[in-house]
């Protein structure tokens, strides 16, 4: 729970040295051995703190930290779920049982999960268009996708039920 205490502690990160800078109503210059310095924002000071809408009181806000601080990012992973840009492909046809009967079966894998990612893209288009008052721009490339995962399903059952016909027929002699 924060309470007053944790608003006013003072910040003593590295970060937050770089983004707070003590005020000085001077410019810096060196002083000459002619004339004494004198410091103006020393803390027995009477003169009022400074005003205005970066003024922190004793230290001038300075703004965020430099590019120093920037760290490369990857996309995240839900990125992949939502249009990269704003023209639409041109979408052909869906895959057919006989072209997927000529894949193998780490293919048909990875085709499978690249068609649940697309159909969960265009699941997301739909919603998005639906809830803003638009329409969707894809019902059929919808129902591609939603019909070469029914064939990659069909093949990969075929193949399932040939492993098991040749491991009845192995049994019996």
């Amino acid at each position: 729970m924060l309470t007053a205490n944790h608003l006013h502690r003072p910040l003593s990160s590295s970060l937050g040295r770089a983004l707070l800078r003590p005020l000085s109503t001077s410019p810096s210059t060196p002083s000459t051995p002619s004339t004494p310095a004198t410091s103006t924002s020393s803390p027995s000071s009477n003169s009022p703190p400074p005003q205005g809408p970066n003024s922190t009181g004793r230290y001038h806000w300075i703004g965020p930290p430099t590019s120093r601080y920037k760290v490369p990012t990857q996309l995240s992973n839900l990125s992949r779920f939502f249009p990269s840009d704003t023209s639409t492909p041109a979408s052909g046809r869906s895959w057919s049982a006989s072209d997927l009967r000529k894949k193998s079966f780490s293919d048909l894998h990875k085709l499978h999960f690249t068609l649940y990612r697309e159909y969960n893209l265009l699941w997301t288009e739909q919603g998005f268009a639906r809830r803003s008052g638009g329409f969707f721009e894809n019902p059929g490339r919808k129902q591609n996708v939603k019909k070469s995962m029914a064939a990659i399903k069909q093949v990969l059952g075929e193949r399932k039920r040939e492993i098991q016909a040749e491991k009845e027929n192995k049994e019996e002699e």
